[in-house]
């Protein structure tokens, strides 16, 4: 995936250990990391320095892929992708002043056309909290499938367990969906 993507509002760039004072205090907070399976509310700066060392050693070792989103050159978000087995699962976050302005639409978007460029017969999964409707909405909304029934997952920042909707966008199922899109407007 390239290092850097640019949309007409944001960049996607590598997440550097100076984005973590604005990562703590934009997914530190109750609203973000509660949507989120693995972010503590508050999210202490050096555990976001620890996290970003561990995004930056799964990149090299082609075992996942995180970008910071960027909005007038100030962290905003993350997006990435994470190998897990056979698929690689996407997650991303929004600091909750930037919700509302289409900037989580927009990055994943991007992220997920740049991805394909790289692995373009990868399946890619997606889970959401089922408080989540807005996440599970855009999913909907990029081409993924809703998967059958609900799962259970973890999130440290409810320390509890949460229903997840499950979602999965196959190269296939992606190929498809374009060209109906393409028969659609022709």
């Amino acid at each position: 995936m390239q290092e850097t993507i640019r949309t007409d509002r944001l960049t996607l760039r590598p997440l550097r250990r100076a984005d973590a004072a604005r990562f703590s205090a934009l997914a530190g907070t109750p609203e973000v990391a509660r949507m989120t399976g693995s972010f503590p509310s508050p999210f202490p700066i050096r555990s976001v320095e620890g996290l970003i060392d561990i995004f930056r050693a799964r990149e090299a070792t082609g075992q996942a892929i995180h970008r910071a989103i960027l909005s007038d050159d100030r962290l905003i978000g993350v997006v990435g992708f994470a190998r897990k087995d056979r698929s690689w699962e996407l997650g991303y976050w929004i600091g909750r002043p930037h919700w509302g302005r289409g900037f989580a639409s927009e990055a994943v978007r991007a992220a997920l056309l740049a991805f394909r460029g790289a692995h373009p017969d990868a399946t890619v999964s997606a889970g959401v909290f089922t408080d989540n409707p807005a996440s599970r909405r855009l999913l909907l909304k990029l081409g993924f499938t809703a998967l059958d029934g609900l799962s259970d997952s973890y999130s440290l920042c409810r320390d509890a367990r949460h229903p997840l909707w499950r979602f999965e966008m196959s190269a296939v199922a992606e190929e498809r969906r374009e060209r109906l899109e393409l028969m659609a407007a022709g």
